[in-house]
C-alpha cells in the first residue's frame, strides 16, 4: 500500500513540475537579470564613493602641505632670524625660543634644527611629546654626511629641499619607536645676502597618516599610501610599512604587479588584479612647483609658485577584496530570493515533495554506505589480525630456523668427527649432550615467545652470570672458531651478573652476535669481548675486526621486513633475522643494543664491527 502511495506521489510531482517549469524558467531569468543589473549599479556607486573619499583625502593632504609651506614662510621672514643669521653665537637664544614656541603651537614637527654651513647643528628643538625644548650645546650633533644636508647646501636661493617619506634616523640607526618623517630643508641668508645656515623641519608624518586614517570608517576597502616606487607608507599590515628601510623585498609592485602597472601610469583609475579591485588617485602635495628630481621646489615668497614638470607624488589606493563584494550582495540576493520563492509558492510545494523523495533516497543511500563502510572496516580488521598472526608465526619460525642452527650444527659436526675417529667419542660426548639440550631449550623458548606475543605471560627474568653464559655460547660455537682459527680475547669479571632469561640470552643474543662476528672475520683474526659498568647497568662489548657493515645496511639492520643477510668471508650464509631477534630480547630484558661499524671499503686499515649490549645489573 505504501509503495502504491509513493508511486502516485511521484506521478503527481512530475505533473506539477511539468506544469510549473515554464513559470519557473521565466522567474529565474527575471531574478538573475535583476541581480546582475543591481550588482553593476551597486559596484559603480561603490567605486564612485571610494573615489570621492580618496579625493577628500587628497585635498586634506594638500592642505597639510600648504600649512607646512606657510610655516616655512613665517620662519623665513621672521625678523629674529635675520638678527640670528648675522650673529649665530651660542648665546643667541632668542630665535631658539621662537622655535620652541613655534613647535609647541604647531605640534607637527618632531624636530626643528638650524645647521651651519659645515653641517653641524647650531640649534635644535625636540618636540618631546608636547613639551618642546632646546637641546643643550653639548648634545648637538654633526649632520654633514646626511643626504638632506648635502642636497640642500648647493640649492639656489628660494629653493626648498623635500626629503622622501621615510623613518627618522638618529646616529645612523632607525629611531624607535618608528617615526615617519618628511624633512623640509631651506637655505638661509643673512642681511648681507650670504648663505649662512640651513633650516630643517622634521615634519612628523604620523600626523598625515592619522589624518588619512580618519576616513577609514567611511571606506569600504583597505587604504594604502604608496610612494612612486610602490613602497608601503601606510597599510593595515604594519609589518609591510617602510619595508624598504629594512632592505626587505616587499612592496606593492611585487604583490600586485598587474595592478601597479596601471596605478603607476594613470592619475586615477579602477584596476582589477585577480580577485582584487583597486581604486586609486595620485597625490601631489607640491604639484605645481616640484622639480624633475622630485625633491626640490622653488618658492616665491610673494605667494607665487614656480611651475615645474613632474612632481613629488604618492599613490593613495583603496583595495577591495572580491569576498567583500560578494558579502555585500548577500542581503540583496537574500531579499530577491525571498520574493522569488513567494511568487513561486506552488513550485515551492512541488519542490518540497520532490525534496522529500530525494532526502529519503539519500538517507537510504547513506545507510547503505554506512553498512558498506562498516563491512569493509570489519574486513580490514580481520585482515590486519590475520597479518599479525602470520607475522608472529614467521618470527617463531625464524627463531627455530636461526637459533637451532648453532646447537644442531654443533651436533652435526661432532657426529662427522665421530664417524672419522670413533675413539674420540668420549671427548665430544659432553658437548653433544649440551648442544641437544640447547636445541630443546630453544623449542621451549619458542613456546615462551608464543605466549609472550599472545600476552598470556611475561618473560621471566633472573640474575644470569654473564661469564658462564658466554662460556656456554663459546663451547657451542667452538668448531666454527677452530675452523677459522679465530682467537677470543675475553675480559669479563667472573662475578658479572645481569637480569635476563638464560636460554634466549645464550641462543638468541650472544650466539647471534658471536656468529656474525665469526662469519664476517677472516681467518687467523681475533674477537675482543669485555664489559663496562655504569651506574646500575652493565655493558657487554663484542668487537671484531672483520669487513664491517655498509652504511646503508647498518641503517636497517633491525628491520624484519627488509632482507639484510650477506655471505661471510668464506661464503657462509645466514637468514638475516638474527639482529631483529637480538633487539626483541634486549627490549624484553629492559636493556638496549647499539651497533657501530666501519666498512672495509671505506677504511682498509681500521674496520670491523662493535656491538654494545646494555643490561640491567642485579
Amino acid at each position: 500500500m505504501k509503495l502504491l502511495n509513493m508511486i502516485h506521489a511521484s506521478k503527481y510531482a512530475k505533473k506539477v513540475a511539468i506544469l510549473y517549469t515554464p513559470i519557473l524558467i521565466i522567474s529565474i531569468i527575471i531574478l538573475f537579470s535583476f541581480l546582475t543589473l543591481y550588482k553593476k549599479y551597486d559596484l559603480d556607486q561603490m567605486i564612485k564613493n571610494q573615489a570621492i573619499l580618496l579625493n577628500l583625502q587628497n585635498a586634506k593632504t594638500q592642505n597639510i602641505f600648504q600649512g607646512i609651506f606657510s610655516d616655512i614662510r613665517f620662519l623665513k621672514e621672521n625678523r629674529l632670524i635675520k638678527s640670528y643669521l648675522d650673529d649665530m653665537t651660542a648665546g643667541n637664544k632668542d630665535f631658539g625660543n621662537i622655535l620652541v614656541t613655534f613647535s609647541k603651537n604647531k605640534k607637527i614637527y618632531d624636530q626643528i634644527r638650524v645647521l651651519d654651513m659645515n653641517g653641524k647643528e647650531a640649534l635644535r628643538v625636540n618636540y618631546n611629546d608636547g613639551e618642546p625644548s632646546l637641546v643643550p650645546n653639548d648634545q648637538l650633533t654633526d649632520k654633514s654626511l646626511r643626504s638632506y644636508f648635502l642636497k640642500t647646501i648647493y640649492l639656489p636661493k628660494e629653493y626648498l629641499y623635500i626629503s622622501r617619506f621615510d623613518l627618522n634616523i638618529e646616529n645612523g640607526i632607525i629611531e624607535e619607536p618608528y617615526k615617519p618623517t618628511i624633512r623640509m630643508c631651506l637655505p638661509l641668508y643673512n642681511s648681507a645676502g650670504e648663505k649662512t645656515a640651513i633650516l630643517v623641519l622634521n615634519y612628523s608624518a604620523i600626523n598625515l597618516i592619522e589624518d588619512l586614517q580618519q576616513y577609514l570608517p567611511f571606506s569600504i576597502g583597505e587604504l594604502f599610501l604608496l610612494d612612486i616606487e610602490s613602497n608601503w607608507l601606510m597599510t593595515p599590515n604594519k609589518n609591510d610599512e617602510f619595508a624598504f628601510m629594512f632592505k626587505r623585498e616587499n612592496n606593492f609592485k611585487i604583490r600586485y604587479p598587474k595592478a601597479w602597472k596601471k596605478i603607476y601610469i594613470d592619475e586615477h583609475a579602477v584596476t582589477v588584479d585577480g580577485e582584487d579591485l583597486f581604486i586609486h588617485t595620485t597625490i601631489r602635495p607640491v604639484p605645481t612647483f616640484a622639480t624633475e628630481d622630485s625633491e626640490s621646489i622653488y618658492l616665491s615668497f610673494s605667494n607665487e609658485m614656480k611651475f615645474r614638470p613632474a612632481g613629488y607624488e604618492w599613490k593613495l589606493v583603496s583595495h577591495i577584496n572580491q569576498n567583500h563584494i560578494i558579502n555585500r550582495y548577500k542581503h540583496a540576493t537574500a531579499l530577491s530570493y525571498t520574493i522569488f520563492f513567494a511568487i513561486n509558492l506552488a513550485l515551492l510545494i512541488a519542490s518540497i515533495i520532490i525534496s522529500t523523495i530525494k532526502v529519503r533516497a539519500e538517507l537510504a543511500e547513506q545507510r547503505h554506505r554506512e553498512l558498506q563502510e562498516n563491512y569493509f572496516q570489519q574486513l580490514h580488521k580481520s585482515s590486519e589480525s590475520l597479518k599479525a598472526q602470520v607475522t608472529e608465526t614467521k618470527e617463531l619460525v625464524h627463531i627455530l630456523c636461526h637459533d637451532l642452527t648453532n646447537p644442531i650444527g654443533s651436533v652435526s659436526s661432532m657426529i662427522d668427527i665421530i664417524r672419522e675417529e670413533s675413539e674420540e667419542f668420549d671427548n665430544y660426548e659432553d658437548l653433544i649432550s649440551k648442544s641437544l639440550k640447547q636445541a630443546i631449550n630453544i623449542i621451549e623458548m619458542v613456546r615462551t615467545m608464543r605466549a609472550l606475543e599472545e600476552k598470556n605471560q611475561a618473560l621471566e627474568l633472573s640474575p644470569i652470570n654473564l661469564s658462564t653464559a658466554l662460556n656456554i655460547s663459546l663451547n657451542i660455537l667452538g668448531n666454527r672458531l677452530n675452523d677459522k682459527n679465530i682467537t677470543i680475547n675475553s675480559d669479563i669479571a667472573p662475578q658479572a651478573t645481569v637480569m635476563a632469561e638464560e636460554v634466549s640470552l645464550i641462543n638468541s643474543v650472544i650466539n647471534n652476535i658471536l656468529t656474525n662476528a665469526i662469519k664476517f672475520s677472516p681467518r687467523n683474526n681475533t674477537i675482543d669481548i669485555y664489559t663496562k659498568a655504569q651506574n646500575d647497568t652493565l655493558s657487554l662489548y663484542i668487537k671484531d675486526y672483520g669487513r664491517g657493515i655498509p652504511k646503508e645496511l647498518l641503517a636497517r639492520i633491525f628491520d624484519t621486513n627488509i632482507p639484510t643477510s650477506r655471505k661471510g668471508t668464506e661464503g657462509e650464509t645466514g637468514t638475516g633475522f638474527g639482529m631483529p631477534l637480538v633487539l626483541k630480547f634486549m627490549t624484553a630484558y629492559g636493556g638496549e643494543i647499539n651497533v657501530s661499524s666501519v666498512d672495509k671499503e671505506v677504511d682498509k686499515d681500521n674496520h670491523g664491527t662493535e656491538v654494545q649490549l646494555i643490561f640491567k645489573m642485579t
